[in-house]
């Protein structure tokens, strides 16, 4: 996603928190769950939604939907994130027509929609819908809209700086969360840490007594464990890598700074995260184990959690 579509739909999302802060949803009774009208549209309770697809005119397909615990995914497999869900949803829910679309420009706007729109699907229990959205130009914070077999109009979502479709324009890969670690303290076993280069700086954090101690040293400062320990639950990574990035970091035969391993109670929660240094410019980057996916980390973020066995130490001063 280049610069200025990010801060596009950066921009986006940082309105609708605003707009949900302010704005106070009411309770009407509403007679269908969607009407194309040229003059209205309504999607009814978005709760009520159970599963969207986006196909982009690249044909790169998203699907998103709900598993019986509520939680949204991708491709049934991987976990999406949270708060674009939620943006999503609320746009769809305060999605208005803003103004028709003139006769003489239908078949134009609708080539349009066909050639460069994304095409959305909603599904609910009861039924499914399908639409084209695409940015109108001439007006960005306004989006060009129509049902299959419905007329062209312009939407909007009131109060909100950007359009719809920016966030539905959103890849697949941005789609999914950006969360390393999803153990808990309470189901935490352990923390490793390896550096291949230093093996002596490595240590192994272990669940005891509702504490965490770190392995074979009766010496440990808890309090210094505990943070420790918590800070996995806020570390996120940047971003996927693509192909060819892929390809320059890991041609570079390059062997692991450091390998954090984490284990739960929970084996699926289990997972090996190997740290590249690569000289070439300085940048953070992680492989996941399962799945052998390369991303990009924060070395601000890192500093964190890369720390050395000597940390974890009572001090011997008076």
């Amino acid at each position: 996603m280049n610069q200025l579509l990010r801060i596009k739909v950066l921009s986006f999302v940082l309105i609708i928190l605003i707009g949900c802060a302010v704005f106070v949803i009411n309770d009407r009774t509403k007679q269908s769950s969607f009407s194309g009208k040229v003059t209205s549209i309504e999607f009814g309770d978005t709760s009520l939604i159970n599963k969207i697809t986006i196909v982009h005119p690249n044909a790169e397909t998203v699907n998103l939907s709900k598993d019986e615990y509520g939680q949204w995914k991708i491709d049934n497999s991987f976990k999406a994130r949270k708060q674009l869900i939620n943006f999503l949803l609320y746009g769809l829910e305060k999605l208005e027509v803003k103004r028709p679309v003139s006769e003489n420009q239908h078949r134009e706007i609708l080539q349009k929609l066909k050639t460069k729109g994304h095409k959305v699907t909603i599904d609910n229990e009861k039924e499914s819908v399908s639409f084209s959205i695409l940015t109108n130009e001439a007006d960005v914070n306004s989006s060009w809209f129509a049902t299959e077999d419905g007329v062209p109009v312009i939407v909007h979502v009131p109060g909100v700086q950007g359009d719809l479709s920016q966030l539905v324009g959103l890849g697949r890969q941005d789609w999914r969360t950006r969360e390393l670690f999803t153990s808990t303290a309470l189901s935490l076993k352990s923390i490793k840490i390896d550096y291949p280069q230093s093996p002596s700086e490595g240590f192994e954090i272990i669940s005891s007594n509702n504490s965490f101690l770190l392995k074979g040293r009766q010496d440990t400062d808890t309090s210094k464990t505990n943070k420790y320990v918590m800070a996995f639950r806020y570390i996120n990574f940047d971003k996927y890598l693509d192909s060819e990035k892929i390809k320059a970091v890991s041609s570079s035969n390059l062997e692991p700074y450091a390998i954090i391993s984490l284990t739960d109670i929970d084996e699926m929660r289990n997972k090996v995260l190997e740290i590249y240094l690569p000289a070439s410019d300085g940048k953070l980057y992680g492989k996941m184990i399962p799945g052998n996916e390369w991303v990009s980390l924060n070395p601000k973020i890192f500093r964190l959690v890369l720390a050395k066995k000597s940390y974890f130490e009572k001090s011997t001063k008076q």
